[in-house]
């Protein structure tokens, strides 16, 4: 008898040159890839913007619309939750 054990492929994160960013409505940004929802962006009433991935699990709370879509679309954003603090996340 022969066991075959298959490992999944490494999860493949879309990048900026597949991403389509969408202005879905004023302060509302939806982020795909092709066959893939990446995440949406929400500018909050106080001028803050809150990051959310295509899971629906909130990414952090950021000053600019920049550093949202950079959480949104960077590897490292995925886990991570809470405030924005700048460190390691690229924002242009």
């Amino acid at each position: 008898m022969t066991l075959t054990l298959v490992m999944p492929a490494a999860e493949k994160r879309p990048t900026a040159f597949t991403t389509t960013w969408t202005a879905v409505e004023s302060g509302l940004w939806s982020a795909s890839a092709p066959g893939e929802f990446v995440g949406t962006v929400e500018r909050l009433g106080d001028g803050r913007y809150r990051a959310v991935d295509g899971r629906g699990m909130e990414l952090g709370i950021c000053a600019t619309l920049a550093a949202a879509k950079a959480r949104v679309m960077h590897p490292a954003a995925r886990g991570v939750r809470g405030h924005e603090t700048g460190a390691g996340i690229p924002t242009t």
